[in-house]
């Protein structure tokens, strides 16, 4: 409790302790590190932006009952207010992670020291309460004694708002403890960032279970109460709240015309919204081997199901975004038929993109193989850098990336127990200087729990786990009646988003300017490389905020055009 004793210290309160955070890090009920001391919470932002902080709270002594954070009106420039339905205030609700979790695998960070250099490695990983799901829908918690409790501050930014610097507070509340009031200051910025990703993205939403470890959940497959269910009768707030996160509703490995007749009301709203991302037609795979009987069983069975899915999506006008998945992370010994089967693909869909994880170093340079989009892992990705990923594209392919229950540290991943950062630094910064051509996970909702979650701050959650990987495709979860819940971690992968958003805005500014000779361009294109301090290599990179808000902020400068 030494932690606890050094923030009680630095707060010299008797009632309430307040302390701050970042969105990028995790601060843990029992942490061996103290808060910091929240002397006043700062946020720089765009219009049609979110973004956000923590608010600590402990207390001297005793219990905390009915603790609550809130943020009063905030008021900006000629009058102009802060919309108060912009701002919202959410209990970090906290999932276990236990051994009987961690018991079938390796394969989680351990944090050894901040900034560039910092340590990654496989490891067990650390057993207790990891804060995880933003628990909006609880107004207040109990803050245990001793605890360090997260509150998670979002505020969302709408177009047209006026730039400037809006002035109000943090309060927080207690029964029977002094009211804390703490300075909030927002810079609002002037531009606006787009209403969809500039990389594609591929992250099915197929809520299901998976039981690694034997357990029986319930039979949660027949369980109507169980999350993979409930979620269901809030359709169209999941497709709206992904979406939000610039998310498209999507099925990696769904069969085809059925799951799409199910998807369409959504797909079809996600396209009047000008949101609509990339839409697998269908899935296929090599059927009971490699040889010609296979590719008689796929020209007999699978291909029908790729062509009437095909024809559903042009019959209902939403070929434009859709693609073809196949050959999952398959090997050399499957590519004679895969060609065979990409051919059949291309005669019965024309035009429609053929997307792969195949296991194909050279991206069709050499194995002939005529995929349009080749996703490999993040760490296959930086290996493969080079002569045939740079031939593929001269060649019209396209090389993404993607993550998955891997790769392991040092690679950035979104495991439950991975650095908060490490989701926002892969989608902007990382994105930014390797410049993959989109992004795939494989799932973000597998959802082992038995019941959603109803209350808090611990949580009954089972978080999804193949190994100790904690959460690796459980990036969301269900709250109660099926309300869509966020994770910090989700948060942060949307946040690296929009940290990409102000590279592309830059570059364009880049572009248009004729004078490329200026100290504003020197510092333009030395922002857009990415500073080492945010990321030396792919194996190593920051796990300090600030320095990741210093090159936020200096690419904001040069946008506004500030020297």
């Amino acid at each position: 409790l030494q932690a606890y004793e050094t923030f009680r210290k630095s707060c010299g309160s008797q009632g309430l302790l307040v302390g701050e955070a970042t969105t990028m890090e995790q601060v843990l009920p029992r942490d061996v590190n103290p808060p910091r001391k929240a002397e006043g919470f700062s946020v720089d932002m765009a219009r049609n932006e979110t973004e956000g902080f923590q608010v600590i709270v402990s207390t001297a002594k005793g219990i905390g009952r009915n603790v609550r954070v809130n943020v009063t009106d905030l008021k900006g420039p000629r009058g102009a207010s802060f919309p108060a339905d912009g701002v919202s205030v959410g209990v970090v609700g906290y999932t276990a992670a236990t051994n009987s979790a961690a018991a079938c695998g390796r394969g989680c960070n351990v944090r050894t020291s901040g900034g560039v250099g910092y340590r990654r490695e496989l490891a067990l990983p650390q057993m207790g309460w990891w804060p995880d799901s933003i628990l909006d829908f609880l107004p207040s918690c109990t803050v245990e004694e001793k605890d360090f409790q997260g509150f998670w501050v979002s505020l969302k930014s709408p177009d047209g708002l006026l730039p400037g610097t809006y002035s109000g507070s943090v309060r927080v509340t207690a029964d029977g403890l002094r009211t804390v009031l703490i300075p909030l200051q927002v810079r609002i910025r002037d531009f606006n960032l787009p209403m969809t990703s500039p990389l594609p993205i591929i992250i099915p939403f197929s809520p299901n279970y998976r039981d690694y470890q034997g357990r029986d959940f319930w039979r949660r497959k027949d369980d109507k109460e169980a999350p993979i269910h409930v979620w269901k009768s809030r359709m169209r707030e999941w497709t709206d709240f992904l979406a939000d996160h610039f998310v498209s509703l999507d099925d990696l490995y769904h069969g085809g015309k059925d799951r799409l007749e199910w998807m369409l009301p959504e797909l079809k709203h996600l396209k009047e919204q000008g949101r609509l991302g990339p839409v697998n037609v269908c899935y296929f795979f090599p059927d009971g081997g490699f040889d010609d009987a296979a590719h008689a069983r796929w020209r007999e069975k699978g291909l029908p199901r790729v062509k009437a899915a095909y024809a559903f999506l042009k019959e209902n006008d939403l070929l434009d975004t859709a693609y073809v998945y196949g050959g999952d992370e398959l090997g050399a010994n499957a590519f004679p038929l895969l060609g065979k089967m990409i051919a059949d693909v291309r005669k019965a869909c024309p035009g429609l993109p053929i997307a792969t994880t195949v296991h194909d170093d050279s991206y069709g340079v050499t194995s002939g193989l005529d995929y349009d989009w080749f996703i490999r892992t993040s760490q296959d990705y930086e290996a493969n850098c080079g002569a045939c990923m740079d031939g593929a594209r001269a060649r019209g392919r396209k090389a993404w990336w993607y993550i998955c229950d891997g790769p392991y540290p040092p690679f950035a991943n979104l495991y439950l127990q991975s650095a908060a950062i490490e989701g926002r630094l892969l989608m902007g910064a990382m994105t930014q200087r390797m410049k993959p051509d989109g992004f795939m996970m494989y799932q973000m909702a597998i959802w082992n729990s038995k019941r959603p979650i109803t209350s808090g701050p611990y949580t009954d959650w089972e978080s999804e786990t193949k190994t100790i990987r904690l959460g690796s495709a459980d990036w969301v979860h269900c709250g109660p009646d099926g309300k869509p819940l966020s994770t910090i971690r989700f948060e942060n992968f949307r946040d690296g988003i929009e940290d990409l958003m102000y590279a592309k805005l830059l570059e364009a500014k880049v572009q248009e300017k004729k004078d490329k000779s200026d100290d504003w361009t020197r510092r333009a294109q030395a922002a857009l490389a990415v500073p080492q301090s945010v990321m030396d290599t792919m194996r190593n990179y920051t796990d300090d905020p600030k320095c990741l808000y210093s090159w936020r902020k200096e690419m904001a400068d040069l946008i506004e055009g500030k020297n």
